[in-house]
């Protein structure tokens, strides 16, 4: 049960950090979303078990590797000192991979940051495990030290979602942005003026004062719809450039879709 309330905690907080990165891209307020719990859960699934699967791989790779090890050693004292000095040297290495990395892999490296501190973790917690069992040097310290890097791991796991969270919402937000003209088209017809001020819409009064809906806006892209309320674009707006439109979904408005 703990194990399911730590992966559903991590569900709602990735999909919230990823919907308010791709807000802030878009120049709006994750807030205006209103999504729900279960929205955050649904929409974290595939990116949070993807990168769930890709530690399991990483895992049963380090069993299959600690096997080896094993198996070199043979229990003899001379070479379980020379790995231990190799671990007390390498243990900085991933780290300074993923340092490097983020200068040609900006996104990647981000992402791996925190996974490489982890893994240098790891590696010291393997290293006093090679001593304590191999040598016969009872080490007092060692259950301190191993739930310490195990919390420091968690830490680093949680670290690395949430920078994989902004990654995937940036990337959403520029995907959307360099997909807009595929996007639907929107008109938009009101009962009442809207007062919509903004580049490449066009406002339109259709009909005498009696007609129901008298006020046609068109040059419009749909964004989402969320919360009971329509996200609606100019055709020409851009991350940089432009407003996001915020219209409640009632019986004052009509909302036709058309083809791009």
């Amino acid at each position: 049960m703990a194990n399911l309330s730590a992966l559903t905690a991590l569900l709602v907080y990735f999909g919230w950090r990823r919907s308010k990165t791709q807000a802030q891209a878009l120049g709006i307020d994750e807030s205006l979303f209103s999504m729900t719990t279960q929205e955050y859960v649904l929409r974290s699934v595939g990116p949070v078990f993807g990168l769930l699967a890709l530690l399991g791989v990483a895992g049963f790779a380090w069993l299959w590797i600690d096997h080896g090890i094993t198996r070199m050693i043979g229990g003899r004292p001379h070479a379980v000192r020379w790995l231990s000095r190799i671990l007390a040297t390498v243990w900085p290495i991933p780290l300074t991979l993923a340092y490097v990395a983020a200068f040609r892999w900006s996104a990647q490296g981000y992402v791996a940051f925190p996974l490489s501190i982890a893994a240098g973790l790891l590696l010291l917690l393997y290293r006093a495990h090679l001593n304590r069992e191999y040598t016969g040097r009872e080490q007092s310290h060692y259950d301190l030290l191993r739930g310490l890097i195990a919390l420091g791991t968690a830490a680093c796991l949680f670290w690395s979602a949430s920078n994989y969270a902004e990654v995937q919402g940036d990337s959403l937000a520029r995907d959307f942005a360099d997909q807009l003209s595929g996007q639907v088209g929107v008109v938009v017809y009101s009962t009442n003026p809207l007062h919509i001020d903004a580049p490449g819409v066009r406002t339109e009064v259709v009909g005498p004062d009696q007609t129901a809906f008298r006020y046609r806006y068109s040059g419009l892209r749909m964004m989402d719809r969320r919360g009971g309320k329509y996200f609606l674009v100019p055709a020409d707006w851009t991350l940089t450039r432009g407003v996001v439109i915020v219209l409640p979904d009632d019986n004052r408005i009509r909302l036709e879709f058309v083809r791009s």
